[in-house]
């Protein structure tokens, strides 16, 4: 018998149509990987008289999973589409009235109101061996960006994994020409409104590091059912943990949030990264992700040297801004017209 290897194992991906109701994955991600793994509640039983536990009563069981890849235009969609609730259908980019191949999707969060995630259903495993797992949502998710690299972090739940299934047949990629997001793409940009974000005044030119995470998003939510082999939903939780964390010059800019802390003021932050054009000569059409956030200082943050660079590293706290009436807006332009 051959031995199982590591590189032949994949992971497909499927929208649910009913949360926690299992479809075929027909979606291969290629910049993003999931590997769910079993977790497990239960409790050993030892009676008086014994020294070793005769009953191991198996409790809960669910999976779950890290989000790790480099993040590319087309498939951070899906990530964010469960995190922040599944958009509406994208809108088509037009070249005056022909499309021009490019989608524009849109994220937001509400405040108060539940976020309604997408889920999936998580193929892995290989063509003799696989296994399965529906309910899968992201709890977690985040950006690490610096000059030298992008990186995405995350985390995902999903019910138990039903094993011995085979791969859905016919998977095909989300894109088969993926669009990385590249350090030198990005921009960074500050402003007290947010109408001005992106203006050439709001660039902020001096960050070395941006880290705009959330999570603790979403909980399983557990029920006495035994029609059900594991949680029942998906509850949204009521303090994720929602921040941006900024490395920056410690000159007059980088220090003033030290500022803003002692006032409690809102500032706006834009994390934008723009790539090439979809369509030539439509610069609509450009590859872009831009994620806009009101945030106030959680903390000023401690000195360091940056590679000679005298730096300062503030947290920022992301808020509901009662004037722009949210907390965070994502767009996303890419060629996938649907998850």
């Amino acid at each position: 018998m051959a031995t199982r290897s590591t590189v032949s194992q994949r992971t497909q991906v499927g929208l649910e149509v009913t949360p926690g109701t299992a479809v075929p994955a027909q979606k291969i991600l290629q910049s993003l990987t999931v590997e769910l793994s079993p977790s497990v509640e239960s409790t050993p039983f030892k009676p008086r008289g014994s020294k070793y536990p005769t009953v191991v009563a198996a409790n809960k069981e669910w999976s779950e999973g890290d989000l790790e890849g480099a993040p590319t235009y087309d498939e951070v969609i899906y990530p964010l589409a469960s995190v922040f609730g599944k958009p509406a259908n994208p809108v088509a980019v037009m070249d005056a009235a022909t499309p021009s191949g490019a989608y524009l999707w849109t994220f937001d969060t509400n405040s108060s109101a539940p976020d309604v995630p997408a889920t999936y259903t998580i193929e892995q495993g290989d063509d003799t061996l696989a296994e399965r797992a529906s309910f899968a949502t992201f709890t977690d998710f985040g950006l690490d960006i610096s000059r030298d690299e992008v990186g995405v972090s995350g985390s995902v739940i999903a019910s138990a994994l039903e094993r011995g299934i085979t791969l859905a047949t016919g998977a095909v990629p989300v894109a088969t020409d993926l669009v990385p997001i590249l350090p030198g793409q990005v921009c960074v940009y500050v402003s007290e409104d947010p109408e001005t974000l992106g203006d050439p005044e709001t660039h902020l030119p001096t960050v070395l590091e941006v880290n705009p995470s959330v999570g603790g998003k979403y909980g399983p939510a557990w029920f006495l059912n035994c029609l059900v082999a594991g949680f029942s939903g998906i509850v949204e939780q009521a303090e994720p943990d929602f921040t941006v964390d900024l490395t920056v010059e410690a000159n007059a800019d980088g220090i003033s949030w030290g500022q803003t802390f002692r006032t409690g003021e809102t500032r706006f932050i834009r994390v934008e990264a723009t790539g090439p054009q979809i369509k030539a000569g439509v610069d609509a059409s450009r590859y872009r992700f831009t994620w806009d956030l009101a945030v106030k200082t959680l903390e000023p943050g401690e000195y360091s040297d940056e590679d000679g660079v005298y730096a300062v590293a503030p947290s920022l706290q992301v808020v509901h801004d009662a004037g722009w009436g949210k907390a965070s807006h994502i767009e996303v332009v890419n060629k996938v017209a649907g998850l």
